[in-house]
């Protein structure tokens, strides 16, 4: 039988955002993730720490809980203020990643910030993703497929 157990992350990773249209469309960010992946006996795992990107605002200052990490599906990042207050990740949609993160490919949702809200809606084809590691466009879009299961449908 296998315990569940925990595996402290502190690691800085350096990730392109690409356009799954737009071919010049290449900005770098800095991940940093900083918390606890805990295994589950029962299910896929989860995190709990900081996993802020640079340049996208909704993911500073706050504390990320990712849920059922599995690198055959997709995910959700809920962000909170403190253990109770869930604010809204903005860009940060779905992603998929192994358990130590040291791969993995999100979506970056277009929003719109509103007096009182922010809404935000997956563009699909024109979408912008964001992958690591990949060297190129090409690589990081072969990987983002691969992830997603696209061509799965």
């Amino acid at each position: 039988m296998a315990w569940p157990r925990a595996i402290t992350i502190d690691q800085t990773i350096e990730a392109t955002e690409y356009s799954l249209t737009d071919t010049n469309y290449a900005v770098p960010h800095t991940v940093t993730i900083k918390g606890t992946y805990r295994d589950s006996q029962m299910r896929a795992g989860s995190y709990e720490g900081t996993f802020s990107i640079s340049g996208i605002p909704s993911t500073q200052n706050a504390i990320a809980k990712i849920d059922e990490i599995n690198p055959q599906g997709t995910n959700r990042v809920y962000y909170f203020l403190n253990d109770t207050e869930y604010i809204w990740p903005g860009e940060v949609c779905d992603f998929c990643c192994n358990k130590d993160f040291s791969s993995g490919a999100l979506t970056l949702m277009d929003i719109k910030y509103h007096s009182d809200s922010i809404s935000g809606t997956w563009p699909g084809e024109k979408g912008r993703i964001l992958v690591w590691p990949a060297d190129s466009r090409a690589e990081a879009i072969a990987m983002f497929d691969s992830m997603y299961h696209i061509d799965d449908k």
